[in-house]
């Protein structure tokens, strides 16, 4: 049971940076679980068996999700759930699983099905007293009404998830929570806010995030520089960003910040620069398949000449980039 309790702990370390390896530990910890109980001289009592059985297969299920194999995350999450709905599994198991449960639906952009596992793991948590495991529900929750394009209740949950963290628990959600915070406040133009938590999300970043990550803080700093005024520091940031996320091939994230880009340069009244900008993405979009009325709008952009405009197309593109089922 230790060694299974010591995969379990790696697993979680490792599965942000070395998710293969955060595999291979949650795959093991679930072929250790399940012989444990098989002979007479078991070393674990059948009533034990459960809840580490649930806990190894919510975890394989996890990384499997990180890892992108969706149909293989479902099967293992699947059987996790009905391990832990056996009556000797206690609390703090059945609350994970529910937890891993909802990622799984948000990943899959499904945030009704999210809502009812969330709320589970809320209730869990909270009857158990484990302030750090409801504060990581509450980053999902963040997380979740982010994407459901309501910033204003998903900075409420962050700064409320935030606040219950143990930071010697998982120290990486520190980072997370940063994130999430610093990019909820940017899409609530709150740039102030936002300005005086930039110095810590850099901080965690460099600790926890990974070249993707870096990229991102930097397009959010862009928008910060932008939104206070500054449009030189913003246009350094997003050409940065830009050509880094079409280099990587990430073509919906060239997108968006594309359209920051064309923003700064409508606010100038740089219309001559719009076009190219405009059709480069469009070329990648469409190799994504991505809808044709994205296209027409990027299109429409491209033709532009007039501020007010040129403002409805930004925001019509960005809202149907942003709800794109590959995003």
């Amino acid at each position: 049971p230790a060694v299974v309790e010591g995969l379990l702990a790696r697993c979680r370390g490792r599965w942000s940076d070395l998710p293969r390896e955060a595999l291979a530990d949650a795959h093991l910890a679930t072929e250790l679980a399940s012989r444990l109980s098989e002979d007479q001289d078991s070393f674990l009592a059948d009533f034990d068996q459960p809840p580490l059985m649930a806990r190894s297969w919510g975890a394989r299920g996890n990384v499997l999700r990180i890892l992108g194999d969706l149909p293989a995350a479902e099967w293992a999450l699947d059987k996790a759930g009905e391990l832990a709905g056996q009556p000797m599994v206690g609390k703090a198991a059945r609350a994970e699983v529910f937890s891993f449960q909802a990622s799984l639906e948000i990943h899959r952009r499904q945030f009704e099905e999210a809502r009812r596992p969330l709320e589970e793991a809320a209730k869990l948590y909270g009857s158990l007293g484990d302030w750090h495991g409801l504060g990581r529900v509450l980053l999902q929750t963040s997380k979740m009404e982010l994407k459901l394009g309501r910033p204003l209740v998903g900075l409420q949950a962050v700064q409320r998830g935030e606040s219950m963290l143990h930071p010697e628990r998982e120290p990486v959600l520190r980072w997370v929570a940063a994130s999430i915070h610093l990019r909820l406040l940017c899409d609530l133009d709150r740039f102030v806010e936002a300005e005086r938590l930039l110095p810590r999300a850099k901080e965690f970043c460099a600790q926890y995030g990974g070249a993707l990550e870096h990229l991102r803080v930097l397009w959010w700093e862009g928008r910060i520089e932008a939104g206070l005024g500054r449009p030189s520091k913003a246009e350094s940031a997003f050409s940065e960003v830009r050509e880094n996320f079409l280099r990587e091939g990430i073509g919906l994230d060239a997108a968006l910040v594309t359209l920051d880009l064309a923003a700064l340069y409508v606010t100038e009244g740089r219309w001559e620069e719009i076009p190219p900008l405009a059709a480069e993405v469009v070329a990648v979009l469409r190799g994504m398949g991505v809808e044709r009325e994205v296209l027409a709008a990027m299109l429409l952009l491209a033709e532009a000449n007039e501020r007010q405009l040129a403002a409805g197309l930004l925001a019509e593109a960005r809202q149907r980039l942003e709800s794109n089922p590959r995003g």
